[in-house]
């Protein structure tokens, strides 16, 4: 054992709006749909903390960061513009592990727990007979916020005591036990060395930045409250640097993912186990002055990058429509063809996976729980976003056919934006009842480290 490592929800004017939001905004198609099969899949779900998509060489990126991911998705279906629920990790994995917005699963804050009473898509593939696993290294989806529902063993540790190779080591013991006693599973992979401080190993570091400048910055001593509020001062070459940096951790991870594939190979089980590698959000690097992530909903913390892949397949696809974390639930029911009874706002994907045409399913993003400053919740479809500033007059819109870098705020159309977003607001289920527990010495001085608290 490894030291660092102890032992189709929808009201029926909810519905309505699903068909009549996305006619207004970008014209719903109609389609024959498919399904695409897989039963008795294992499936491996990899969660890369805080990766944006355009520091991938698959989303069309020059540097060399991944490798081995860039090969899983040439026999795999890239999204090229999914949506995370949050721009931080609770309420964005809460949201991908049940299909529920953040108001109606309620883990939105530090100190929220999961409800019990909610069914998370780990249940559901163990009522369905699978083994179910984590290694998780973030403290915010910890067993005692009840993000363990439904696996049978969520090994955690964090970050960042425990590294990327650790990870797979453990999950790999996971694995060895599975070839001793054959049985589907279903394993979740949880990744933080690409979250702050961006810590890779001095080689991956070199691999990036040239060797006169590594530890230029060692961010492992700079407080995150001084970078994230300008108090220390950067130029562009700073920023660059730290962006290096960021790209050497991803590049870092990467490779342990080969090593994880390669070890599958060995084992046997790659041929028959279906990929998902996704991120819970994006990172900010000043696009609009800020700093890393849960304080805005501009895209960069919301786009985040979603491949299936299975061995399989032959050919690498992309779907450019609009799809959202929420969605991987119910599409993973598609895909395995199960049934479920689980209360779910996303939308199952599966039909569009195999279609020889691309299929516009009209999707809409909705995004909310800020975990610094004024509550903020977004609204985008394929070629418009939409942003308020709860409690606030304060509205943003943008084209995102025209600016996809948000820059420019359309004042004079935000009136028919605004009608659409109280629409929504009036479509709001009842959520959860509200849970909450205070942090203990160990996850505040993890936190700490993190640059979460000071």
């Amino acid at each position: 054992m490894i030291g660092c490592f102890p032992g189709a929800f929808r009201s029926r004017k909810f519905g309505l709006l699903l068909l009549i939001l996305p006619l207004l905004l970008s014209g719903c198609k109609e389609s024959g749909i498919t399904t695409a099969g897989c039963r008795d899949c294992n499936i491996v779900l990899i969660l890369i903390d805080a990766l944006r998509p355009d520091h991938l060489p698959c989303y069309g990126y020059d540097e060399d960061t991944a490798p081995a991911i860039d090969r899983l998705a040439g026999r795999g279906i890239i999204f090229g513009n999914a949506i995370s629920q949050s721009s931080w990790t609770k309420a964005s994995v809460a949201s991908l592990f049940t299909s529920l917005y953040p108001h109606n699963h309620q883990a939105k804050k530090w100190r929220d727990v999961l409800p019990l009473e909610i069914t998370t898509l780990a249940e559901e593939l163990k009522r369905h007979g699978y083994r179910t696993f984590a290694v998780q290294t973030n403290t915010f989806i910890q067993t005692r916020h009840n993000f363990d529902q439904g696996f049978d063993e969520y090994v955690e540790s964090a970050y960042p005591e425990c590294t990327a190779d650790l990870v797979v080591d453990r999950a790999m013991e996971f694995f060895d036990g599975i070839e001793a006693e054959p049985k589907k599973f279903f394993a979740y992979l949880h990744f933080m060395d690409t979250h702050f401080p961006y810590d890779a190993p001095e080689a991956y570091q070199r691999k990036f930045i040239d060797d006169d400048h590594v530890g230029y910055f060692d961010l492992t001593k700079v407080p995150l409250k001084n970078i994230r509020s300008g108090a220390m001062q950067l130029f562009a070459e700073d920023k660059a640097h730290i962006q290096a940096l960021y790209d050497a951790e991803i590049r870092f991870v990467d490779d342990q993912i080969r090593e994880l594939i390669d070890r599958l190979k060995q084992s046997g089980l790659f041929d028959d186990t279906l990929f998902i590698i996704t991120s819970d959000h994006g990172e900010e690097f000043w696009e609009h002055g800020g700093f890393e992530h849960g304080h805005s909903m501009y895209n960069e913390l919301l786009r985040v990058p979603l491949i299936i892949c299975h061995p399989g397949l032959e050919t690498r696809k992309k779907i450019g429509q609009l799809v959202r974390l929420i969605d991987v639930f119910p599409t993973l029911m598609g895909i395995l063809d199960l049934d479920t009874e689980a209360e779910m706002m996303g939308v199952d994907l599966s039909e569009i996976l195999a279609a020889d045409k691309e299929i516009d399913l009209g999707l809409l993003g909705f995004s909310e729980a800020i975990l610094y400053g004024d509550e903020k919740k977004a609204i985008q479809s394929a070629h418009f976003k939409f942003i308020k500033r709860m409690g606030t007059p304060v509205y943003e819109l943008y084209d995102l056919d025209k600016d996809r870098r948000e820059r420019n705020d359309l004042r004079k159309k935000r009136n028919e934006f605004k009608k659409l977003f109280h629409e929504y607001r009036k479509a709001e289920s009842r959520p959860y009842r509200r849970v909450k527990k205070n942090l203990d010495e160990k996850a505040k001085k993890i936190l700490e480290s993190l640059g979460y608290i000071k």
